[in-house]
């Protein structure tokens, strides 16, 4: 496209139904800048579920169409008159959907990338960023004895996390090359659910910290079983979303009161510092910290990218995200020819 008014915008008008749409933009007044896309990373634990048509998380009153994607590298190639922390050339972080092009306010921007940073790296800053919440929430020190559960995109981006803060991890998995990539992030050994209920069975484990990444109800009844006395279980996933009625009570007296257990909600902070300095780890102090690990290579995102496909050929990757075809973890959508 020429015209660096007009977009391509991904829309999912029905399960399963992409279409690529082009929209026009305004020029930029005042605090606000024009961006032009590098790349997009999937955040497959939320599209692939949309895409799929699983139940919303929130209820709405139409589910489709709408826009996906959040994990955008963009060039700023315009700017308004006030703004002043960028310039055109600028490469930038944001949370616009999978497009080609976009209108984004200046305080809409949550991370400048130096001109050393690898863009399609970057990228991957808030799919690490969801695991390094659990971390913080849950409180994971210096050997914590940690268990992430789920080894898809955020178990993995867990696993990693939860190693640099000084944890001692293992990972449960019933893929062998999601195990064989945990271990490359840090977690000093796996099993499969049939492993670790067994291993359960003989040695009654016991962990400080359990990371729940995924929608399975059974998993949370590992959990239970597996966290120690005044244990702490982070929920990262959407437990029982796509999932059969629950077939267990989950605050039986047997794991949650004998053992006086934490079960807390984790994946979100919040958006912006305060003036006062009470909201130290917010979204984008932590998306700095985290984007500086990617630079200094203490995060690894080559180790979850399972390769790239071109915007137009955005289905193909949710096809293969969603069947599992040679069990990739996430691809990333390029968008320059």
């Amino acid at each position: 496209m020429s015209n660096l008014y007009d977009s391509d915008v991904i829309w999912l008008d029905s399960p399963r139904n992409i279409s690529i749409k082009r929209e026009q933009l305004f020029p930029p007044v005042s605090k606000e800048i024009i961006c032009k896309t590098i790349v997009t990373a999937i955040s497959t634990g939320s599209e692939i579920s949309h895409f799929l048509g699983f139940p919303p998380l929130v209820p709405r009153k139409s589910n489709f169409p709408r826009k996906l994607g959040y994990c955008n590298v963009s060039e700023v190639k315009a700017i308004g008159k006030d703004v002043n922390s960028v310039q055109k050339g600028d490469r930038i972080l944001s949370f616009a959907t999978h497009r080609s092009s976009f209108l984004l306010q200046e305080s809409d921007i949550k991370y400048i990338l130096p001109k050393h940073s690898n863009s399609d790296l970057i990228s991957t800053s808030y799919l690490y960023h969801l695991g390094y919440d659990a971390v913080l929430k849950s409180g994971i020190k210096l050997g914590s004895k940690v268990l992430v559960i789920g080894l898809g995109l955020l178990g993995l981006t867990s696993v990693c996390m939860a190693k640099l803060a000084g944890g001692i991890v293992t990972a449960i998995s019933d893929n062998k090359s999601a195990q064989d990539i945990a271990i490359q992030n840090g977690a000093i050994e796996t099993y499969s659910r049939d492993e670790i209920l067994k291993k359960n069975i003989e040695e009654a484990l016991e962990f400080d910290v359990i990371v729940i990444t995924t929608n399975k109800w059974t998993d949370l009844k590992i959990a239970l079983e597996s966290a120690s006395q005044k244990g702490n279980i982070s929920i990262l996933g959407h437990l029982g979303r796509g999932e059969e009625k629950i077939n267990f009570n989950p605050f039986s007296s047997q794991y949650f009161q004998t053992k006086q257990l934490s079960i807390n909600a984790v994946g979100l902070s919040p958006e912006f510092p305060d003036e006062r300095g009470f909201l130290r780890f917010n979204e984008i102090d932590n998306l700095k910290f985290i984007a500086s690990l990617i630079n200094e290579k203490k995060i690894k995102p080559e180790t979850i990218i399972s390769g790239s496909y071109f915007y137009k050929d955005i289905t193909k990757a949710y096809d293969n995200i969603s069947t599992r075809k040679g069990s990739p973890i996430t691809f990333l959508i390029k968008w320059q020819e």
